[in-house]
This record gives C-alpha cells, structure tokens and sequence, in this order.
C-alpha cells in the first residue's frame, strides 16, 4: 500500500464501536481469500500512534496509523478500519 491514513482521522473513532478488517487482499470481498474481521471498541495507547481492539485476550489486533490504509464510514453500522499487517523483522527474531 502507499497510501495511509493520518493519526489524526483513525484518532476521531477512538471510543466508538468498528471493525478492523486485515487482508492481504486489500478491501475486496470478492472470493474467499484469507482475511480476518474483529469488531470492538477502539482505544488509543497513551495519546501516541498505537492503538487497539481488544475483545478478549484471545481476540485482539494493535496497530499503528502506518497499517490503516483505509477508514471506510459507508458499509454499515460500524467504520471499517482496513489493516496492511507488516511484522518488522526483529519481530521474528
């Protein structure tokens, strides 16, 4: 992706109830491809650029503003946030 989305417009969702859709495939829902959907409040870590949907501690995703690629407010009741997951490689380490 080049594009992504400003710290300051993932920060106006802070609070409220979204979906954060993370695939590979970009925002296509066309066909079965691997993707992944969790739905829950979003929170922003200490006024910096992470934030997080936790629902359990099974289910959860952080990221930072770098990862959203786009906030889709016209699919339902819920702003989409669309995740570009990039594990650095010290992560693997």
């Amino acid at each position: 992706m080049s594009t992504y989305e400003s710290k300051e417009r993932i920060e106006a969702y802070v609070g409220d109830q979204v979906v954060v859709a993370i695939s590979e495939a970009g925002f296509s829902r066309k066909g079965y491809w691997p993707q992944m959907s969790i739905q829950g409040t979003l929170e922003q870590l200490d006024d910096s650029d992470s934030f997080r949907v936790v629902l359990s501690d099974n289910t959860y995703t952080y990221f930072t503003s770098k990862n959203v690629y786009l906030i889709n407010p016209l699919t339902g009741p819920y702003v989409i946030l669309h995740i570009e997951i990039d594990t650095p490689a010290e992560a693997m380490e």
